[in-house]
C-alpha cells in the first residue's frame, strides 16, 4: 500500500512543514483496525492544515516529543466512502505526528465539556503544553 505526504501542514513553530504517513502504517490500519479508522484518514489533511490546537510533549512513553493536532471536522465519510455524514457530536479528531513529521496515529476522541469544548477530554493531564495557536 502506498503512503502519502503533504507539504502544507501547519508547523507548530510557524509556517508550514511536510508530514507523511508510510504505506506500512496504512496497511497495518487496514489489516488490524475497524474499516472506519482507515476511512478517517481522509480527515487528516484538513486537521493538519486547519487545527484548532496543537500540543507538544504528549504524556506517553515513546511519544514525549510528538505533536497532537486537534481538529473539529463538520463531517466525515461513512465506512463505505460513498457519502459524507455529520461528524459525531461530542468528539474531536486528533492526529499524532512525530517530531520528524511522521503521522503515527489518528482517531476520534471525546471532547472536553465546558469552556475547552474544542479540545480532547483530559487534555491538561495528557499533553504537555499547547503551542498553537500561540497565546
Amino acid at each position: 500500500m502506498v503512503g502519502f505526504e503533504m507539504d502544507d501542514a501547519i508547523c507548530p513553530f510557524g509556517g508550514t512543514w511536510a508530514v507523511r504517513i508510510s504505506g506500512t502504517r496504512i496497511e497495518r490500519a487496514h489489516s488490524h483496525m475497524p474499516k472506519q479508522v482507515l476511512v478517517d484518514l481522509f480527515l487528516v489533511p484538513d486537521v493538519l492544515r486547519s487545527p484548532v490546537a496543537i500540543f507538544q510533549n504528549l504524556m506517553r512513553r515513546d511519544h514525549g516529543d510528538d505533536f497532537c493536532y486537534v481538529g473539529a471536522p463538520e463531517e466525515r465519510y461513512s465506512g463505505d466512502v460513498t457519502k459524507k455524514v455529520p461528524f459525531p457530536p461530542g468528539y474531536v479528531f486528533v492526529v499524532m505526528v512525530s517530531r520528524c513529521g511522521e503521522i503515527r496515529k489518528w482517531r476520534l476522541e471525546p471532547k472536553e465539556v465546558g469552556e475547552h469544548g474544542s479540545l480532547p477530554e483530559g487534555f491538561s493531564e495528557r499533553f504537555g503544553r499547547r503551542i498553537w495557536p500561540a497565546s
